[in-house]
Order: C-alpha cells, then structure tokens, then sequence
C-alpha cells in the first residue's frame, strides 16, 4: 500500500512537472506584437532637477508650473537618497501620434545599429585574437627546439687569490 501511495505521488509530481516545462516551451516566439489600444494614449516625462538633493518650495512650485503650462500632470515624486524625480503625463494629442511613432521607429533603429555594431566589433576583435594565436602557435612549431644546457653539477671552485696564483706559477 505504501509502494502504491508513493507511486501515485511521483507520478503526480512528475506530471505536473512535465505540464508546467511544455507550457514554458510552448510559447518560444519572442517577436512582439502591435499593441491595439482603443483608449487613451499618453506620453509621459521624467524630470530629474539636477545638482539638486533639497528642493525647496519655491522650485518644487516652479517645476511644477512650467510642466503644467505645457499640459504636463503630475503623477508620482520619488527620492532616492534625497535626488528627487518627477513623473509626468499628458495625453498623446492625435496629431502628435505618428510623430511620437517615427520617433520611437528611430529610436528602435538606433538600437538595432548599435547592438549590430557592438556584435560586429567583437566578432573583428575575437577573429584577430584567434588568428594572433593561431600564428604565434605555427611560428613557435616552426621554430627548430634547443637543448637546454644541463645544470653545472660540478660545484664552483673559490677563486684563488694573487698570491696563491703566483705560487702555483712559480712550483710549475
């Protein structure tokens, strides 16, 4: 009885283990899809106030101001280590749509371009690394291999003195 119930409590696992794999492999397509939004667009803005870790009123009311004379909404303040940023939104105007569009076009292919660049330097930089090895490997092959002169196993005589010299000289 006890085999059956451990049986049955793998098999349990084993099948849900097998359900949740397939459903993460299921879904391997990562090309993104428009969006179709009926309602309201928005752009947003991120104003970080520079050199500033204290806002006074008098700015905090002068920022306030000048985004919403340009039709800007306050959504969220938040300060990370006393720098504070602010959040900003207004609805995207017809007119401004394709623009806003072609803009994020553009900033899609500066991306692609750039990645592409990056990819293509290190592509360069690991080929001419590969090749730099793959000649020094074929020149140190061709160079012929030399004997390594042994180690001196006859220990080092003192040197004589001058006197000694010339006595030995002289008993010759």
């Amino acid at each position: 009885m006890q085999f059956i119930k451990k049986s049955l409590q793998a098999a349990v696992v084993l099948a849900f283990t097998l359900s949740f794999s397939a459903s993460t492999f299921a879904y391997t397509n990562t090309t993104l899809q428009p969006i179709k939004w009926k309602g309201e667009k928005w752009e947003y803005l991120v104003e970080h106030p520079t050199g500033k870790n204290h806002i006074d009123p008098a700015y905090f009311e002068e920022i306030l101001d000048t985004a919403g004379q340009h039709g800007w909404r306050l959504v969220n303040v938040t300060s990370a280590y006393h720098f504070y940023t602010f959040y900003f939104e207004r609805p995207l105007l017809p007119h401004k749509i394709d623009a806003q569009r072609v803009r994020l076009q553009r900033n899609k292919n500066f991306r692609a371009q750039t990645e592409a660049d990056q990819r293509h330097l290190i592509q360069t930089t690991v080929e001419k690394e590969n090749t730099r090895r793959a000649s020094a490997q074929a020149a140190s092959a061709k160079q012929p291999t030399t004997k390594k002169q042994p180690l001196v196993t006859k220990p080092p005589t003192k040197p004589q003195s001058f006197l000694s010299k010339l006595k030995n000289k002289l008993v010759k």
